[in-house]
């Protein structure tokens, strides 16, 4: 009756020796755990928004998403662009390709290529 609880009480110091060795363990693999508490996660798409309230979609896709998406696709790091041109509104989303590694620049070259493609829009763009 009972095999681990008669076991304890007739061996008291084995118990107490499990016992301390197994607290002594989890404060040791406690203390040699990672501490990462998010990790580190990659973003490689961003999105490109313009908008010019009121104008049809189609004068949004010939206007606005064409000459962005033109412009993007000179950047060498592009693997992917997605474009969806709406009723005043131009969403583009670009995806860096799996073998860039720096990211940072990549996207300052983005920004850099659709600033350079605003005064081209038609005015009154945002």
């Amino acid at each position: 009756m009972g095999g681990i609880t008669v076991f304890s009480l007739k061996n008291s110091r084995i118990t107490i020796v499990v016992i301390f060795a197994s607290v002594l363990l989890g404060i040791l693999t406690f203390l040699t755990m990672p501490r990462f508490e998010d990790p580190n996660i990659v973003i490689r798409e961003a999105v490109v928004f313009a908008a010019f309230p009121g104008m049809e979609p189609r004068q949004v896709e010939d206007l606005i998403t064409r000459r962005l998406e033109e412009k993007i696709r000179t950047i060498g790091e592009v693997d992917e662009i997605r474009s969806d041109s709406k009723n005043g509104l131009s969403l583009i989303h670009v995806e860096l390709g799996d073998d860039v590694t720096n990211l940072d620049a990549s996207w300052r070259d983005l920004r850099n290529k659709v600033a350079d493609v605003v005064p081209d829009l038609p005015e009154g763009t945002i």
